[in-house]
């Protein structure tokens, strides 16, 4: 494999890594900008209805109802960012030890180490990446956001 190929196989990886990661932190902050302002209003309009009868007819208001039923996330977008976190895991983990596979049946010099050392780099994302999407499940399923609540 000759030098340039493998430089702008790095590239391509490094841009598109960046453009994850980018698009990732440009969500996080819309939702966190989202929320944030959602709890201003609440807590606005809960000082408005500081007493108990203006809350009850707000509440029984369409405006009210549809306030408090709007709920702020739906346990459903938890799940797919869960299972969509463990996917790019798995896919950069095995695609990473497909790369190592390959440079032991390589017989290029300059391919071999490229692709142990490239592969390992992915191995090394992927299982962080994964193990990132099981621990955030073990946290969503202890907190109890997975589980739909319990009908009295």
């Amino acid at each position: 494999m000759s030098e340039d190929l493998a430089i702008m196989i790095c590239l391509v990886t490094l841009i598109l890594s960046s453009a994850f990661v980018l698009t990732t932190f440009i969500q996080a902050f819309t939702r966190s900008k989202k929320d944030r302002y959602q709890s201003e209003v609440q807590t606005k309009l809960l000082e408005r209805l500081g007493s108990g009868p203006d809350l009850i007819t707000f509440v029984e208001s369409e405006a009210g109802k549809t306030f408090i039923g709007s709920p702020p996330e739906p346990r459903g977008t938890y799940v797919s960012r869960v299972l969509n976190t463990v996917q790019t895991g798995l896919i950069l983990l095995f695609t990473g030890a497909g790369m190592v596979v390959a440079s032991n049946f390589s017989s290029d010099t300059e391919v071999a180490p490229f692709l142990r050392i490239f592969g390992g780099i992915m191995l090394a994302t992927g299982a962080g990446v994964a193990l990132s999407g099981g621990w955030s499940y073990l946290l969503l399923k202890k907190w109890s956001l997975l589980n739909p609540p319990a009908e009295n």
